[in-house]
């Protein structure tokens, strides 16, 4: 008790840490010892607790879920078991105590990433009023290649969610590195997508950020065939004032 201070964040994990016996118990047990903690549930959202919806009220938890799938077959093939509908009812009632501390997962895999699974997901998220929650997007990279076909399912999910009405949607940071990597080659695979810019419908642009992925920008020639770039802007101090591909920083 002593030990861990009082506004601590504990992590609850082990795929559904709801079911076990003793969570009601030990969860009151740390929020009497522990007045100003903060709790994240990494959760299967399999079984629904009351206790968690009062936190994330309260705006003491979040809720992370993967459901990885648009389909009860598809989840059964990806998660190993049904309750696809269940999830999605469970985490209906956290995003209604508290939509913006819930995390819906979304890692690709070779049994998910056809275009009919990714609309199914989309649609269903849609159905359950989910859509406020924030979105990340993975990919299960131990027996998944970041090939073209991956990188396109990614960024095509990206597309229709914030299509649907998503607000917060993100890759996770190995995705994003390896979109770097692809980046570097080219960008056209990241382009042609309905809710990312189109140059046709818009003036001289201002790139954020003079670092990696802005240098890639930079030194891709049919970003800078599509984009006239006006500046960049960077908070590195050392940075600012100097030009980087002939562009002022």
């Amino acid at each position: 008790e002593d030990r861990v201070s009082k506004n601590a964040l504990f992590i609850w994990g082990g795929g559904e840490p709801i079911i076990d016996r003793s969570f009601e118990d030990l969860l009151e047990s740390v929020l009497e010892t522990h007045t100003g903690s903060q709790h994240r549930f990494l959760s299967n959202a399999v079984r629904y607790s009351e206790t968690v919806s009062n936190l994330l009220r309260e705006g003491r938890a979040q809720v992370v879920t993967s459901v990885d799938a648009g389909s009860e077959s598809v989840f059964l093939d990806v998660r190993g078991r049904q309750g696809f509908f269940t999830v999605l009812d469970n985490l209906k009632k956290y995003a209604g105590a508290n939509e913006h501390r819930v995390t819906i997962k979304y890692i690709l895999t070779e049994a998910n990433i056809a275009d009919g699974e990714l609309s199914s997901f989309v649609k269903s998220i849609s159905e359950f009023d989910l859509l406020g929650c924030y979105f990340q997007i993975s990919a299960n990279f131990k027996t998944l290649v970041l090939n073209d076909q991956v990188t396109s399912a990614a960024l095509r999910l990206f597309d229709l969610l914030v299509q649907a009405g998503a607000r917060f949607v993100y890759v996770d940071d190995l995705l994003r590195i390896r979109f770097i990597k692809r980046a570097s080659r080219s960008m056209d695979i990241f382009l042609g997508f309905e809710s990312f810019a189109r140059p046709v419908d818009y003036g001289p642009i201002t790139v954020w950020g003079a670092g990696q992925i802005g240098r890639l920008l930079l030194e891709d020639e049919g970003f800078r065939a599509r984009w006239k770039v006006k500046f960049l802007i960077d908070s590195t101090p050392n940075l600012q004032g100097k030009k980087i591909g002939g562009i002022e920083v």
